[in-house]
């Protein structure tokens, strides 16, 4: 009884530490759901005979599931981005008028260090990558602070699984076509999605850019990955060896709006934290 209370408790206090990934990632389950269920002219619910280099379970299936699940993790780490801008245009940022000594940062930096491989230990979460924080980031919104280590992870598993599709699809076209890589527009389009990822991964890695970066960068990956998946498709008219995934969408403005909504939520995000920046330099005396 005693262990099926403590079981109870553990699986609580994780659901409870992981709530903002479970509310996006059920967001976004519900969301496709949706446009699945509700599906238009794009998603024709008809049966029709497959193209012939389609007619292979083994590489349709793994491939395929490749890709859709890369796509699936950078769509959560899209959502709890936007989140996390959201935070840094409405959230309060900390003071800190007094500047810290370096002394002061590298005691500081090393017991956060500390505190979070504990947290990893633990099973966090919400744990923030040591690589992408450094003793300046307290004066962040908390709830920023809080989803960052969300995003990475997500970001590196997007990286992991969209990579594997890659491979994947090249030898599925050396199987099918003869060659494994013919410039095709997806076949480009997925790789820029790759390269976005792996340069938001690499600044991260260097510190050039912190959670503010990670989260514009998650969402700039997004939007390559809907330009990839449904842009090309049923915008720019497909084309190449994958145009048996073309067709006429009415959506176009849809597409447009969706474009324009995050790169301005993104850029009021970016005008308010560097308004928040240079007051707190300008506080703490700065230049």
């Amino acid at each position: 009884v005693e262990r099926r209370a403590a079981l109870r408790r553990f699986i609580a206090s994780q659901i409870v530490q992981r709530k903002a990934f479970l509310t996006v990632a059920s967001s976004v389950a519900l969301l496709v759901a949706a446009a699945a269920y509700f599906n238009s002219s794009e998603f024709n619910p008809n049966i029709r005979p497959l193209a012939a280099v389609l007619r292979s379970n083994f590489w349709l299936t793994i491939h395929v599931f490749a890709i859709i699940a890369s796509y699936a993790l950078g769509a959560i780490a899209w959502a709890v981005a936007l989140t996390s801008l959201t935070a840094y245009i409405f959230g309060r940022y900390s003071a800190n008028e007094t500047p810290r000594s370096p002394l002061e940062s590298t005691r500081l930096n090393a017991a956060k260090r500390r505190e979070r491989r504990r947290a990893k230990k633990s099973g966090d979460a919400n744990a923030l990558d040591d690589n992408a924080y450094n003793a300046t980031d307290d004066w962040e919104p908390a709830y920023s602070r809080r989803v960052s280590g969300i995003i990475a992870t997500m970001i590196r598993s997007a990286v992991l699984f969209l990579t594997v599709g890659i491979i994947l699809g090249a030898r599925w076209a050396d199987f099918s076509w003869g060659r494994f890589w013919s410039w095709d527009p997806k076949e480009v389009w997925a790789l820029v999605t790759l390269l976005i990822y792996l340069v938001v991964l690499h600044v991260l890695k260097v510190k050039r850019c912190g959670r503010f970066g990670l989260a514009v960068g998650a969402t700039l990956g997004a939007l390559a990955i809907v330009m990839t998946w449904y842009g090309l498709s049923f915008v720019m008219g497909g084309g190449g060896r994958h145009s048996y995934a073309a067709g006429e969408s009415n959506k176009v403005a849809v597409l447009y709006l969706l474009f324009a909504a995050n790169l301005l939520w993104t850029f009021v995000a970016t005008v308010r934290y560097q308004i928040a920046k240079a007051g707190r330099n300008l506080r703490n005396g700065k230049r």
